[in-house]
């Protein structure tokens, strides 16, 4: 997958890619990707699946905001990036929103050596459900974990996520 599309040439689909797939919230986005060492296209794959890049939604898993954000996970990232969390309201400031995402997303790819698929798969699932995967299905081959992973919408989730990553690189 990674290979496919890391040796591709889509000189000519960028124009279209740039319309299907918008750099909105770049100056957040930048910010967020410097301060946490994450590829601004991680985080705006991660925004184009979660909200459509619409700061004000909230899911039916009462998530919020852009990078739809639990207010559980919000509270305990919000001490680590020095935002005062005092009401889910400011999960809908996309800065608030994409600083206190982006943490979380890094705190994932530490957590699990840099590996997108279960960096994605425990931002949709949770990381307590992507350890006990790893020990269910123990592999380095990252497509059969992806592929085992319990929840289809986990499944879709991340490949999802990878494919919008690598057409934001593309971009």
């Amino acid at each position: 997958f990674d290979r496919h599309f890391a040796d591709s040439d889509f000189t000519e689909m960028i124009p279209i890619f740039k319309k299907l797939y918008p750099l909105y919230y770049a100056k957040q986005v930048d910010s967020a990707a410097a301060k946490f060492a994450i590829p601004q296209e991680l985080i705006w794959s991660v925004i184009k699946k979660e909200s459509a890049f619409e700061a004000k939604v909230i899911s039916y898993a009462n998530a919020y905001g852009l990078m739809q954000l639990l207010p559980g996970t919000a509270s305990q990232v919000a001490p680590q990036v020095g935002i005062p969390f005092r009401s889910t309201e400011q999960l809908f400031d996309p800065e608030i929103n994409i600083e206190m995402g982006t943490y979380y997303l890094s705190s994932l790819l530490r957590r699990y050596d840099n590996n997108y698929v279960m960096a994605l798969a425990g931002y949709n699932a949770g990381p307590h459900r992507v350890d006990r995967w790893k020990k269910t299905y123990e592999t380095d081959d990252d497509d059969l974990f992806m592929e085992n992973l319990e929840f289809e919408q986990t499944r879709a989730y991340v490949r999802t996520c990878l494919k919008f990553f690598w057409i934001y690189r593309a971009i």
